[in-house]
């Protein structure tokens, strides 16, 4: 008779190991190895990925449905972390911020990716914006987070002032800045300013730099003035019968006009007293005044005196005569004046007749007027 022999199998067992999850959102495997029991195994026996850090329990079966149980703990490192350093950009619209990324707790070299295509942990050339990254570690650890790079808004200046009321004043101009960082500096025309600045009429620039050496735009402006107040005297009888005669044209500055004689007279034309020195103030809506030349009138002369001038020819064209008659009265001077009341020409009067060149004068009305220290005698000429 052979003998049976019955052998017993090993010990079916299964033993299972793990790295701890790197961190999280990483993955780690639980690897497991057999021993013993029969092949094949109804179970199998490859890897499994696990996220998640806890408990685990598995049960494996060998050929002839003997089980193993195994239990298996995953547990989870904290990771790595990411600190930053943002440098923003010096001014509105400038590309010159930059990102510098630390890491602490990586497995072996951390590499970044960012979205705007740039790799590395340090990124520059920013302009203004928001920038992710993702960073992962050599375990396959990945964080990813967004880092923000802002900029000073855009350097506005704006300028107040009062318009200038009279030509030739001044007036001063108020600067206001928003955007850049403070404080400001400011260049107007070339001259370095402060907020407050006293300007005549013109045209000028003005240039605003901010704490970070950032440059406004050039802004234009100008200032301007109503132009010069002035007058045109366009007729000036001086009289030596009566009263005088002037008309004014005013102009410039700004309308409507007033006029104040020394007479008392508020009318642009006037009739002025004999004998009498007078001045027109003009002012306009501004408040802006000019007075005027003066204007001389003779005195009245009697019907006597006047007798005594003789004045020929009289409409006179290269020369003009006269003569004093009968008379007890010495002249001395004589003048001739145009409508205008500018004196043309004068001399001393001599005795008989005395003979004045009129060829070079314009034509027009003229008053020849003889006088000494306390007498006038005048008649009116006209020339040819």
């Amino acid at each position: 008779t052979t003998p049976l022999i019955i052998q017993e199998s090993l010990l079916f067992e299964v033993q299972a190991s793990s790295d701890a999850i790197p961190c999280v959102g990483g993955s780690t495997e639980i690897v497991f190895v057999a021993n013993g029991g029969v092949e094949p195994y109804a179970t199998s026996l490859d890897p499994i990925t696990i996220t998640i850090p806890g408990t685990y329990d598995y049960i494996f079966v060998d050929g002839n449905e003997c089980e193993s149980a195994v239990e298996v703990v995953v547990e989870a490192t904290d990771g790595f972390t990411i600190s930053s350093e943002v440098v923003n950009a010096n001014c509105f619209n400038s590309c010159d911020g930059s990102i510098v990324l630390t890491i602490e707790g990586a497995q072996g070299n951390a590499t970044a990716s960012w979205d705007n295509g740039s790799e590395g942990l340090t990124i520059g050339n920013l302009c203004s914006g928001i920038f992710q990254a993702t960073v992962t570690d050599e375990s396959g650890c990945t964080i990813i987070d967004s880092y923000t790079v802002t900029a000073p808004t855009e350097i506005v200046s704006t300028i107040d002032f009062a318009p200038i009321q009279c030509s030739g004043e001044t007036t001063t101009i108020t600067v206001t800045t928003t955007g850049g960082v403070e404080p400001y500096t400011y260049n107007w025309s070339g001259q370095n300013v402060t907020t407050t600045i006293l300007a005549d009429a013109g045209e000028y620039t003005l240039i605003t730099t901010d704490n970070n050496n950032c440059i406004s735009g050039t802004n234009s402006y100008n200032i301007e003035e109503p132009t010069a107040l002035s007058y045109v005297v366009d007729l000036f009888v001086p009289g030596g019968f009566g009263v005088g005669t002037v008309e004014l044209t005013t102009n410039g500055g700004t309308p409507p006009y007033a006029w104040a004689w020394t007479s008392g007279d508020e009318t642009e034309d006037t009739f002025l007293p004999e004998n009498s020195t007078n001045t027109c103030t003009i002012t306009d809506a501004n408040g802006c005044s000019l007075t005027t030349e003066e204007f001389i009138t003779l005195s009245s002369v009697n019907e006597i005196e006047n007798a005594s001038l003789s004045v020929y020819p009289n409409p006179a064209n290269n020369i003009l005569n006269f003569q004093l008659n009968r008379t007890n009265i010495r002249y001395t001077n004589w003048v001739l004046i145009n409508n205008l009341g500018a004196e043309v020409l004068s001399n001393r009067v001599t005795s008989g007749v005395n003979t004045i060149d009129v060829s070079r004068l314009a034509k027009g009305v003229y008053t020849i007027k003889l006088y000494n220290e306390e007498k006038v005698i005048a008649k009116k000429v006209i020339i040819e």
